[in-house]
């Protein structure tokens, strides 16, 4: 199996999560071969995430996200959309949190309102177990964690930090991480990136 299908969660992908990352591509005029130049990825893994045949893992999405141009909430599912996002445009009620199912026990919810650009806030709900598989290294900006609920164990280059119930980190976002749920119970993780406008990093 070569890299890029090791990044690829196997198992069926997100309901429109494919057409989602297939709309971008056609709206900024790239081909299949040519945005795999510009993530790395292979034309095959990016015609099976397209059609849903498989989810990319977190590495894969964010290779996918930065490859495209987009920030991570563009790739959620919306499908509960915001009733109220026409009067409170900076509100994002509980019951309206986009989700994105990455695979391996691990939920992101999207907290940030519509009208987000340089700073995300998601809610991470990882399974016991759960985990990336595998480092991640992000755009230019921050990253920061604060458990809610269980534990999350996080890598952060040579680091490996044991975060418990109200334990929170942060760092660069640029340094590779990982993270897992080494714990019995589900984790619940305020996930907080914030990263530099893409037009000073690009």
């Amino acid at each position: 199996m070569n890299g890029d299908l090791q990044e690829a969660v196997e198992q069926p992908a997100a309901h429109r999560f494919g057409e989602t990352v297939k709309a971008f591509r056609l709206r900024k005029g790239l081909s299949l071969r040519e945005l795999a130049l510009l993530t790395g990825l292979s034309v095959g893994i990016l015609s099976q995430i397209e059609r849903n045949v498989t989810s990319p893992s977190l590495k894969t999405l964010t290779k996918l996200r930065i490859g495209l141009g987009v920030p991570l909430s563009a790739l959620f599912d919306d499908e509960g959309g915001n009733p109220e996002g026409l009067a409170y445009p900076n509100v994002r009620r509980k019951g309206a949190r986009p989700k994105l199912d990455l695979g391996d026990g691990i939920l992101k919810q999207l907290v940030s309102p519509a009208t987000a650009s340089n700073l995300q806030v998601m809610m991470l709900v990882v399974a016991p177990n759960g985990r990336t598989g595998e480092t991640v290294t992000g755009v230019p900006g921050e990253k920061a964690a604060l458990v809610l609920a269980g534990s999350l164990e996080i890598t952060i280059g040579p680091d490996v930090i044991l975060l418990e119930e109200g334990d929170a980190v942060q760092f660069n976002a640029e340094t590779p991480h990982a993270f897992r749920n080494a714990g019995a119970r589900e984790a619940q993780v305020l996930w907080v990136i914030s990263q530099v406008p893409a037009e000073r990093h690009i």
